[in-house]
């Protein structure tokens, strides 16, 4: 049987058109084929901007040069004040703020870290949402997803913990360590004795610094000390500065001052000295975050190049930013006669603050650091990959003697 059909074909409907038109609705028919009908059928998650992944990415560190994201703040209460934070201020190769504070996506499963240092459960105060938990003695019932000072223990992360300075503490140099947790800025789970946080909200200067106390302070500088003789020769250092301005030196090798006494507190003085008993990579300890910026002194410490990547700009005098001692002491000098001039070292707190971290009290001013980023890295898919190849370079031979300082701040002719 044979059917006939009215039907016109596109072939006929085309042989139908002018054929100056023709050329047209071909070109208009393969823009609407190849890209008008493609775009429609995306989701809409695509049309978001995908981020270039790049090593340091997968790594758990922004490719960026600020530690921060944009548009990203954190906010918190320190001393009666309430600070929305857009940076902290440490090695630009770590994660974000961002990265830093969120809960892991993935976190229900909770994650098991062995601890034989100093760090225990309740260094899970700042944290309680990262879902881990912290044992100080084995069980062998549990798999550690990673272990602190603790060797043969199968575990995904390794670490090792000190606050004293290499030259101060155990040799580290043969052991396999994934990272540190401790003072160290280059690591992921660092864990200082404080931090300066960048403010996203500027404050004013009447409110954040006691000008009229400081224009009737009287005293010169303060040293709380109580080790006398040091591989970072700051005791010969300060002799020398004697000879130029006042200082009081307290503790074990000086006056003695009982701790938490009144006889602390340097409210009447305009600089502290925050010297250091070792001169080591980031070893900047409660000296400088404790007390150097407690009041409204100006604090001295050995050499800028420890501290300057960590602490607001103009905050701290360096014994190494002069060619000698001398010339150390007049502007010390100049300092505590020109009240405006000192007062231009206070100007950073408008933008900065500083937030130290006292060691007892574990809340939400440690959850950028430490345990709570060790935690937060077990629970990472897939796990971000840090290994220490060098402990000798990565930490033994990172200190160096003072004595080169020494010699040069007080060479004569």
């Amino acid at each position: 049987m044979k059917f006939s059909s009215n039907l016109v074909t596109s072939s006929d409907a085309m042989r139908g058109i002018n054929f100056r038109w023709r050329t047209f609705f071909l070109a208009w028919g393969f823009v609407y084929a190849f890209f008008v009908v493609p775009y429609w059928l995306l989701p809409s998650k695509k049309y978001e901007s995908i981020p270039f992944i790049s090593r340091a990415n997968r790594l758990g560190a922004l490719n960026d040069t600020s530690n921060t994201t944009d548009d990203f703040t954190y906010r918190i209460s320190y001393k009666g004040q309430t600070l929305v934070v857009k940076r902290i201020l440490t090695d630009i190769s770590m994660p974000s703020l961002k990265e830093r504070l969120t809960p892991p996506s993935n976190g229900s499963k909770k994650r098991y870290i062995l601890s034989e240092s100093d760090f225990r459960e309740g260094n899970m105060g700042g944290c309680p949402d990262f879902n881990c938990e912290v044992h100080s003695a084995p069980d062998k019932n549990v798999v550690y997803d990673a272990v602190i000072n603790v060797k043969n223990v199968k575990t995904n992360y390794r670490v090792f913990s000190t606050q004293e300075s290499p030259q101060n503490s155990q040799d580290f140099a043969d052991a396999n360590y994934n990272m540190s947790i401790g003072f160290r800025h280059d690591s992921p789970v660092s864990s200082p004795y404080g931090y300066a946080a960048e403010l996203a909200q500027p404050r004013k200067f009447e409110d954040v610094v006691n000008i009229a106390s400081v224009k009737n302070k009287t005293k010169g500088a303060m040293w709380l000390v109580s080790h006398c003789g040091t591989s970072s020769r700051r005791e010969a250092l300060v002799d020398h500065l004697k000879e130029y301005i006042d200082i009081d030196i307290l503790g074990a090798c000086g006056k003695p001052c009982a701790k938490g006494g009144e006889c602390e507190s340097t409210k009447d003085h305009h600089f502290y000295l925050a010297v250091e008993n070792s001169i080591c990579k980031d070893y900047i300890t409660e000296k400088l975050w404790g007390t150097g910026f407690k009041d409204d002194v100006i604090p001295i410490v050995l050499k800028r190049s420890v501290v300057e990547a960590y602490v607001p700009p103009k905050s701290v005098i360096a014994f190494d930013d002069y060619n000698s001692i001398e010339e150390m002491g007049k502007h010390l000098q100049e300092l505590l006669h020109d009240k405006e001039k000192f007062l231009d070292y206070f100007k950073w707190r408008e933008n900065y603050a500083v937030i130290y971290l006292d060691g007892l009290t574990h809340d939400v001013l440690e959850r950028p650091w430490g345990i709570c980023q060790l935690c937060r890295l077990t629970h990472l898919d897939p796990l971000p990959e840090y290994r220490i190849t060098d402990m000798k370079k990565h930490w033994t031979n990172t200190c160096e003697s003072g004595v080169a300082l020494v010699d040069r701040l007080t060479k004569t002719g």
